[in-house]
């Protein structure tokens, strides 16, 4: 068994890699698997959004350009690498996410599903070509905001974000 030291280096290591590696194929969690497989994915989702240069971020992540490509490029990316997790977010498979008992793991987890049913939703469904009206887009940003909601009342509720986050 790893040591808490021997655990805390190997996980901080996973974002450099996964960057390294042009962000490669995802971790992938299916039912069954252990909490450090669940915790990678809301890290992978933080680490993919916020993680980097925010320069960077902003004009290839957050607001790519509608021509050359950026855009395109953005919304196939996060289809493909994240397509799989908006789903689960959308039938209620990631609350528990959000739901721990310890504050900073609880509002790690509640802005990773807000990334995920706010930012990357709107990502997918661009790519996949939903309209405004669409049922699955008023969801994800229903339950977005019903995330963002109960995060923000919690006291503190920004100690365990960075500033970006």
């Amino acid at each position: 068994m790893m040591d808490s030291v021997a655990l805390a280096v190997a996980f901080s290591s996973i974002p450099f890699v996964w960057r390294r590696l042009g962000f490669g194929a995802p971790i992938k969690a299916v039912k069954g698997e252990d909490i450090g497989t669940l915790v990678s994915r809301r890290d992978e989702v933080l680490d993919y959004w916020f993680g980097g240069d925010p320069e960077s971020n902003y004009k290839v992540k957050w607001f790519p350009s509608s021509s050359g490509g950026a855009q395109e490029e953005a919304e196939d990316l996060v289809k493909r690498h994240f397509g799989g997790l908006l789903e689960e977010a959308l039938e209620g498979q990631l609350d528990h996410w959000g739901a721990s008992s310890d504050p900073c793991t609880r509002r790690r987890g509640m802005l990773a599903l807000i990334v995920v049913l706010d930012q990357f939703s709107r990502h997918v469904f661009r790519h996949d070509q939903l309209p405004a009206e669409h049922s699955s887009r008023k969801a994800a940003d229903a339950r977005a905001l019903q995330c963002a909601e109960t995060m923000v009342a919690e006291p503190n509720w920004t100690s365990a974000l960075n500033t970006y986050e």
